[in-house]
């Protein structure tokens, strides 16, 4: 992440980051897909060369998706199950 971005800690497995300064939908894909791809990487000896099985990403933006921080975060989370649900179906 960059040294202007925020990321927390949500509770158990979800986080919330927080990206200023993106002016495009191609740098908000890029980004996501940037994680995405961290995400994917073993995290090491330590811990066994564990791999993440998965990392859902929902995107809220602001003034468009919402004005407050509630707001964004209900959308961003919509947008997350949305994904996640549209992944689990079958063809």
């Amino acid at each position: 992440m960059r040294e202007t971005d925020t990321v927390a800690r949500m509770g158990g497995d979800e986080f919330t980051v927080m990206l200023t300064d993106i002016r495009s939908k191609e740098a908000i894909t890029a980004k996501v897909e940037h994680i995405q791809r961290i995400m994917s990487e073993p995290l090491g000896a330590e811990f066994g060369e564990l791999t993440m099985p998965s990392c859902s990403i929902g995107v809220a933006c602001y003034p468009m998706d919402g004005e407050d921080a509630n707001t964004l975060l209900s959308h961003a989370d919509s947008h997350m199950y949305r994904i996640e649900r549209d992944r689990s179906i079958v063809v």
